[in-house]
């Protein structure tokens, strides 16, 4: 077999591929071999049919060299990408320029391939990350939230102001539907929380006890969805949810943490969001027309919230420290470990965004399709281990789905001009993966009991060997920018890179919370 590649454009190769005669009549006796021993033609016994007889069963000597060339071609082309190192955005179209009824087989294969761009600058690439010290700010800010767990409320006669406790009483009525709405008594609420009722910060703030309040709200979520967003931090400490920040592979493969928390927050709002919603629901009817809702708020009672005071004694009550310096200290240690994990996990995405800067070319159309298939499937992947169906998500979502998709595209189409980039700096350095890929054969072979000689031969015979080799290149292209971008942190420091590339990037995780002690509140809203 002999193989010529020819450069079309930027993005298309023609390979002009000749196959002796010889292999293509091994090929047809090869399928002859395999029908005679699975073929069942009455009057014959298995592996007994004659090849005149199977000729004629499947339509003539024609088709069966019909039959072979088409296995021909299959393996021809991808011995020429083995042989090229060349990896296709697309399957081949083939065109037979000889030898379709006999003779030698000659055929050409055009394909969509990457185009190749430049990333001038990439060896004097700077980032910059967040400081990863504690502020006083923090500090303090960590401290209240301890103390707010030990603090106690009494009732005032001002107006309302953030932070303070109300009661009401609720009335959500929908005009002009026939809807009979909700009614909520005792509801109590901490203003600035965001509650589940559309606008009632902006409504009940400067009201006072015995104050009735009824408005419309202006701009209503569809799902009646507060944020909570401070609380997520704290459980961040607490391990429930990880840090929130995807570390990823190589590439931009990005985590959708706010898409399975649009998940779980549907499920965890109780019965009053669960009420909202329903009333929310019955605003709009199956043709869409939209009625206005209507909210009653009547203020029973108003209660403020005292801080105990931060002493010695009371802290050696209350928690496991022995006075107020070292808990600040505790505190402000749990931060920056916090931070630090942080801003070690999204190191990677923020050099692979940088790196992207340096791209001025679009990625083709046929390299964002991959890339978006990757984001799906693996999103799909997720909600099959949620037990969710695709209609539940986008249920306790935003909007049909529509942004979610257009999140996904915007994230496939970073990932392509990552995939060029870190091809191009592995160019550049000229990387060399061969010690890297035997190795991992090897492993493979290992674990699936074979040598290493028929693993390899499996992969090339699948067409998958050159991606493995490419995949193992971004990888050591990208680690070759860790090592080497130029890091500061937000005040200007010069920042070693070894510091976010070693330690335990999960210190977060293993923060203790001792008996007596719930401080796990100490980092929440902090910005990651």
């Amino acid at each position: 077999m002999s193989t010529t590649p020819e450069v079309l454009d930027d993005h298309r190769i023609k390979f002009t591929i000749d196959v002796d005669e010889a292999r293509i009549n091994k090929a047809m006796d090869s399928f002859v071999r395999e029908l005679q021993r699975t073929a069942k033609i009455k009057g014959f016994r298995p592996g007994k049919v004659p090849r005149t007889v199977l000729e004629a069963h499947i339509g003539g000597s024609s088709a069966l060299r019909a039959q072979a060339i088409e296995g021909v071609i299959s393996d021809a082309y991808v011995e020429a990408l083995n042989e090229s190192g060349v990896e296709p955005l697309s399957d081949p179209q083939v065109e037979i320029i000889e030898g379709k009824e006999s003779g030698p087989l000659k055929f050409e294969a055009t394909i969509v391939v990457r185009p190749s761009v430049s990333v001038a600058g990439y060896q004097g690439l700077e980032v910059v990350i967040p400081d990863m010290e504690a502020t006083e700010e923090e500090v303090d800010a960590g401290i209240d939230r301890v103390r707010e767990q030990w603090a106690e409320l009494f009732s005032k006669d001002g107006e309302v102001i953030v932070g303070d406790v109300v009661t009401l009483d609720v009335d959500v009525s929908v005009s002009d539907s026939g809807s009979n709405g909700m009614h909520l008594d005792d509801y109590v609420y901490e203003v600035g929380r965001n509650s589940e009722i559309p606008e009632l910060d902006k409504h009940i703030i400067g009201a006072t006890k015995g104050s009735v309040i009824v408005y419309s709200p202006s701009d209503r979520q569809p799902d009646g969805l507060g944020t909570d967003s401070d609380d997520d931090v704290s459980r961040d400490i607490d391990g429930d949810k990880g840090s929130g920040i995807d570390t990823g592979e190589t590439g931009v493969e990005q985590e959708n943490v706010a898409d399975r928390e649009a998940v779980t927050a549907k499920e965890n709002r109780g019965d009053e969001g669960q009420e909202m919603d329903n009333a929310q629901a019955r605003s709009t009817d199956e043709d869409s027309q939209s009625f206005p809702l209507e909210i009653k708020v009547v203020v029973k009672d108003i209660e403020t919230k005292v801080l105990p005071e931060l002493t010695d004694e009371w802290v050696q009550e209350a928690t496991e420290y022995e006075d107020v310096d070292s808990m600040r200290e505790d505190i402000r240690k749990r931060i920056e470990q916090y931070k630090s994990s942080s801003v070690r996990s999204l190191f990677p995405r923020q050099v692979l965004a940088s790196l992207n800067d340096l791209v001025g070319e679009d990625p083709p159309a046929e390299l964002v399709e991959v890339e978006f298939g990757r984001e799906l499937a693996d999103f799909s992947k997720r909600l099959e281990e949620a037990k969710m169906t695709w209609e539940q998500f986008v249920e306790a979502s935003d909007d049909n789905g529509n942004s979610i998709i257009s999140r996904f595209h915007d994230s496939a189409v970073a990932s392509a001009r990552a995939d060029l980039a870190l091809r191009a700096v592995a160019d550049a350095e000229e990387i060399d993966v061969d010690d890297s890929l035997n190795d991992l054969l090897s492993k493979i072979a290992s674990r699936s009991n074979k040598s290493l000689a028929e693993v390899r031969e499996h992969y090339e015979h699948s067409g998958q060997l050159v991606a493995m080799r490419s995949e193992l290149r971004k990888e050591k292209a990208l680690d070759w920018l860790l090592h080497n971008v130029h890091v500061k942190d937000s005040s200007g420091n010069d920042i070693d890179n070894e510091l976010l590339l070693t330690g335990d990037s999960h210190d977060v995780d293993n923060v203790h919370d001792s008996e007596g002690s719930d401080d796990s509140g100490v980092t929440e809203g902090l910005e990651e």
